[in-house]
């Protein structure tokens, strides 16, 4: 009788992977707000959701110079991204020390005015987006680097500047670069009828122009638009010759129908024919006047510019081309359309198709790495499928997703960020690969379907506060992760693997919860013969001479079958996760932890 051996792998295979990214590891709390230590001696202030249930900053915030933790003293230098977002805050008083402000740092913060210090030399992509009640902005001389839309959509009537400030300037209340050739921020007390832009000008910053004109006159001259350049206001967008370069939709969403748009002749970048706006090989989408209904992209399209279709409620639904590679940023937001999603495409954007109510079973093709932040979040999805490939979902990719009950992962997963699943329907929460590295705070919890089960087939790096609010947990891994206190806040029993009681009884994380080892099915073969071995990415299997092998992934499926092995036979893991071996026809097995 021929001799079988299956062999579970416990430990993963390691591989080359994505940076892994920690979620309050290097976090404290002082005086009430939250920071993050990034260098010898210096910290940030970062959002007191990493906290798990922290809750948010108050209406009044003094953010003090130094901060005092484990015996070091830390200078504050930095308001880290999204640090005060959606927050109620409507004063804040920054120290002498902050040298930069991150993306969306205070965006639509109901603060009417802040003084920002002397010694600030960076603001951040959309810094202050959305803060209506803005009214006044003046920059210090140490400012040198300010990202686009750090002020779109704020109620600033003037631009002040230190006169000893070398690289922005102030021409009629408007920010430009020194040399005006950049045009930073358009107040939104400018004329509402006519603006005539400066014959120096050559960009157009993204979100520049917070007024309402109907008529811009874009000089010769002009080489880049960024998105959402334009306002809506327009009746005619005309573009000259010189326009090289248009980094997304030009009007930051769906234009109305009555739009007029005209390229100069002597333009070889963009073209406009049949209500599009697209570079002239046809590869990018840019603008389109006038869909509804059902709308089919052109066949030569490979990528969605960034707002495409963004606030359109006129669509049912949208074909995209076999070719097309990329759906760009907030593409489909806020819209009603089905979309079909190409098997050529690899990438979607930061809430392409964030609060679309006509997205239902989405199937996710082999090839897209990862799912940006809020891809789907708030949107009408009743089932997704992630590939293989996919190794990151992003913060809040699924969050609100309240019709979302069916959900099937990767088996080469790495990260899951805070939110991702956050407040769902699901029924079940399948088997988290043994890939998995990284689970963010509250990345599965506010389930409000029937799961109540999580099962881990290894062992994650970190788990983050109330990741999860299932009431059962098993663990495949003999490593007990790091896990933030409430990571597992509702759960009464913990399954942990044969004589792995003690490791996962230590933390805190799990003090309270019944822990329970799973011993069983623990049959005794001998293994003197067919040694099986994991390192660097393979599988080698030694002594199977003559017998047939196969591999399987850790939810069952085959991924390789040799009908006849030789002594020695070797194969390539794709991805990073727990694999069961099988050597022969027989159906006992071993289960072995391979380092």
């Amino acid at each position: 009788m021929k001799r079988v051996l299956s062999i579970l792998l416990c430990t993963t295979v390691l591989l080359t992977a994505a940076a892994q990214q920690s979620f309050g590891a290097m976090g404290f709390v002082y005086d009430g707000l939250c920071y993050n230590i990034t260098g010898v001696n210096t910290v940030e202030v970062i959002q007191r959701q990493e906290f798990g249930d922290c809750g948010q900053y108050p209406a009044t915030v003094v953010i003090p110079a130094t901060v005092e933790h484990d015996g070091t003293t830390y200078t504050v230098t930095r308001i880290g991204d999204n640090a005060f977002n959606g927050c109620s805050t409507t004063s804040v008083t920054l120290p002498s020390t902050i040298e930069e402000i991150g993306r969306y740092a205070f965006s639509t913060l109901r603060i009417s005015s802040i003084d920002l210090p002397a010694s600030l030399r960076s603001i951040g992509f959309s810094a202050f987006f959305g803060c209506s009640r803005l009214s006044a902005m003046h920059l210090p001389a140490s400012v040198s680097s300010i990202g686009a839309a750090a002020f779109s959509s704020t109620s600033i009537l003037e631009f002040t500047i230190d006169s000893a400030n070398s690289t922005f300037c102030v021409v009629d209340g408007s920010l430009y670069n020194a040399d005006t050739t950049v045009l930073i921020a358009l107040p939104a007390g400018s004329p509402s009828s006519t603006l005539t832009l400066p014959s120096s000008l050559r960009r157009i910053e993204a979100w520049a122009i917070g007024s309402n004109p109907q008529t811009i006159v874009l000089p010769q001259g002009l080489r880049e638009i960024g998105e959402g350049a334009l306002p809506l206001s327009i009746d005619t967008l005309h573009l000259p010759a010189s326009v090289c370069r248009i980094e997304g939709n030009p009007v930051g969403q769906n234009p109305p129908a009555s739009l007029v748009v005209v390229v100069d002749e002597g333009n070889t970048h963009y073209t406009f024919a049949d209500g599009r706006l697209t570079s002239c090989d046809g590869d990018t989408l840019l603008l389109v006047v006038g869909a509804s209904g059902d709308y089919q992209v052109p066949t030569a399209v490979k990528v969605l510019a960034n707002e495409l279709f963004y606030n359109n409620t006129a669509l049912s639904s949208v074909t995209l081309p076999e070719g097309l590679t990329d759906i760009g940023e907030a593409a489909f937001l806020s819209t009603r359309c089905s979309v079909n999603l190409p098997s050529t495409l690899r990438r979607i954007g930061l809430q392409a198709f964030m609060m679309n109510s006509g997205m239902r079973e989405v199937v996710i093709p082999a090839g897209v790495r990862v799912l940006e932040r809020q891809a789907f979040s708030q949107s009408g999805v009743t089932s997704v499928v992630l590939p293989d490939s996919l190794r990151i979902v992003g913060r809040e990719a699924f969050n609100l997703c309240m019709s979302l009950t069916s959900l099937q992962l990767g088996s080469c997963l790495e990260e899951v960020h805070p939110k991702a699943f956050y407040t769902t329907n699901l029924n079940a929460l399948p088997p988290l690969p043994a890939s998995l590295r990284t689970v963010g705070e509250k990345a599965f919890d506010g389930i409000l379907g029937e799961a109540e089960y999580v099962e881990f087939l290894g062992a994650p790096d970190t788990i983050g506060g109330a990741a999860f609010n299932m009431s059962e947990v098993r663990f495949r891994g003999s490593r007990p992760p790091v896990m933030i206190k409430d990571a597992f806040w509702r759960a009464t029993t913990v399954h942990v693997p044969c004589g792995c009681s003690g490791p996962y009884s230590t933390q805190q994380a799990l003090a309270g919860k019944t822990i329970e080892e799973d011993c069983d099915g623990m049959d005794e073969v001998d293994s003197t013969k067919i040694i099986i071995s994991a390192q660097n990415g393979h599988i080698s299997i030694y002594g199977a001479l003559g017998e047939p092998v196969y591999i399987f992934d850790a939810v069952g499926r085959q991924i390789y079958h040799l009908a006849s092995a030789s002594d020695e036979e070797t194969v390539g893991i794709p991805c990073a996760g727990v694999y069961i071996v099988k050597v022969g026809n027989d159906q006992s097995k071993k289960v072995m932890t391979i380092k």
